[in-house]
């Protein structure tokens, strides 16, 4: 069984409201495209400086949609769900539940247990109940194209959430996906994309241009290569910072597999003073022991992303973890809830507001929980499907 649901994103914190796998390599700055000679470390450093800033505070955030055509009620929609085991899944079908609660919808949550072969069963399950509409949460087009074309045929729309369509996956084919969540940025890759951008940008900053960075990357998740590559594109903006080592493994490695092999790459590569992981999950699946066991934990600036309460606590308590992006599985939910309502009433799905932030020992860490988001997007959603101004 392959573990390809962990989430790329994803705090669980909402304002209050009514993988055989390849070994290490080491790459030279030179074969990965981490150092440009066109940009100066100053030059760099002074960029990343600013843009931390507005990801301090928040500003790639804003509010839902004020308007909303009315909750379309009596709606029967199912939520295929990558793995409810997985922390993010959980948090992604809570916010759905209350999401539907308040659009009067019958939700029935079906939870592949991170097993791809079952992406197509809860699809076919649904058009034999005669969903009116579907939910994918993690389970990309690539994965159960079949299905998703056997829905199209029955005209049931389709919305992805930290899904990717066949025609994101390979330009050209079918798209089968009827809408998708919004972001600021637009489309989820573009999201994605930003989340790795911030990363960079702040091991730029907290190393002040003389970053040599470990990276991690799931090669059997999409999301994951999509974030490295923005984060590799990023870093290359910094003339003296350096990629020294890259990490491969695959969703079957998660756990005791990928915390010896980050022990392994710490241990070979005593020069790197920064490490980088795609999504918190990976740090509470070992990685963070592994800094920890290695004796330099305050040598090596550490980040990954998403917001969950664990992670904060390891970055309080300064247990391998220093920061992280800040998203929000929660304003997913209803994000996604709110591109299908659309859908249902004819409509084209908007922007949800869903932004990126970031948080360190410094910023936004607060002093207990998951990262919090700035803007009660319940309340606000809610308010705009009751039809209210």
């Amino acid at each position: 069984m392959l573990t390809i649901g962990v989430s790329a994103c994803g705090s669980s914190s909402s304002t209050p409201s009514s993988s055989s796998s390849p070994t290490s390599t080491s790459a030279s700055a030179a074969s990965t495209g981490a150092s440009q000679t066109s940009a100066g470390a100053g030059d760099g450093v002074a960029a990343a400086d600013k843009k931390l800033a507005a990801l301090y505070k928040y500003q790639f955030f804003h509010a839902p949609p004020a308007t909303s055509p009315p909750a379309q009620r009596g709606k029967k929609v199912w939520e295929i769900s990558v793995g409810l085991g997985l922390p993010a899944s959980g948090l992604f079908a809570e916010s759905t539940k209350a999401a539907a609660k308040a659009l009067g919808w019958n939700l029935t949550v079906y939870d592949a247990k991170l097993d791809p072969s079952l992406f197509q069963d809860g699809i076919r399950q649904a058009i034999a109940a005669k969903a009116d509409g579907i939910l994918l949460y993690n389970v990309d087009c690539s994965l159960a194209r079949s299905a998703m074309t056997e829905a199209k045929a029955a005209k049931i729309p389709i919305v992805g959430a930290e899904s990717l369509d066949c025609s994101d996956s390979k330009p050209g084919d079918e798209s089968l996906f009827s809408g998708t969540v919004v972001y600021p940025q637009g489309s989820f890759s573009n999201w994605v994309r930003l989340m790795g951008t911030a990363q960079a940008d702040w091991v730029i900053a907290k190393t002040r241009g003389k970053a040599k960075v470990i990276t991690f990357v799931q090669n059997d998740l999409q999301t994951v290569v999509i974030l490295n590559d923005a984060f590799r594109k990023e870093l290359a903006t910094c003339a003296t910072c350096k990629l020294v080592r890259t990490v491969q493994f695959t969703g079957g490695d998660i756990g005791p597999k990928l915390q010896e092999k980050a022990q392994q790459a710490i241990l070979q590569t005593p020069d790197a003073n920064a490490i980088v992981s795609p999504i918190d999950d990976y740090m509470t699946a070992g990685l963070a022991s592994a800094i920890q066991s290695s004796g330099r934990k305050d040598q090596l600036e550490v980040i990954a992303g998403g917001g969950y309460a664990a992670n904060l606590e390891i970055v309080r308590k300064n247990q391998g973890q220093n920061a992280g992006y800040i998203s929000s599985i929660a304003w997913e939910g209803f994000g996604a809830s709110d591109s299908l309502n659309r859908l249902f009433a004819g409509q084209k799905p908007v922007d949800s507001g869903n932004g990126i932030g970031i948080y360190d020992n410094d910023h936004n860490l607060g002093t207990s929980g998951a990262a919090a988001v700035p803007i009660d997007f319940v309340a606000a959603y809610e308010k705009a499907w009751a039809g209210q101004k």
